[in-house]
């Protein structure tokens, strides 16, 4: 029995390749303050609001603009964009979530005072 192959990247991102390439380099231009929020604001704020706009010539200031905006995730099998959603798509794209260190410098032999 042949089954087909499950794709590599969730359906919002392989159907939407351009989309796949912005959210990399925008990830990687600003790996210094790279978070699901920041991640988050930028497709929300710009990918989503540009998705919109080509597929159904609206603005985010039109009132049909959240409908559409519902509509268009059917369309991928999504009912919202979530941090834990953005988290899986940046594993996906290749990035690595890693808790930033915070700068605490101590001798192998002693731990810092806040253990």
């Amino acid at each position: 029995m042949y089954l087909p192959e499950k794709p590599l990247l969730p359906q919002f991102l392989d159907e939407n390749k351009d989309i796949c390439t912005s959210i990399q380099q925008y990830a990687s231009e600003n790996l210094n303050k790279l978070s699901i929020e920041f991640m988050s604001e930028y497709i929300h704020d710009v990918i989503l609001p540009k998705m919109i706009k080509e597929e159904y010539r609206l603005e985010p200031t039109d009132e049909s603009y959240e409908e559409k905006v519902i509509e268009l995730l059917k369309k991928f099998n999504l009912t919202c964009i979530s941090p834990a959603t953005i988290a899986q798509w940046l594993e996906k794209l290749g990035f690595k979530y890693q808790q930033r260190k915070t700068g605490v410098l101590c001798r192998r032999t002693q731990k810092p005072s806040y253990y």
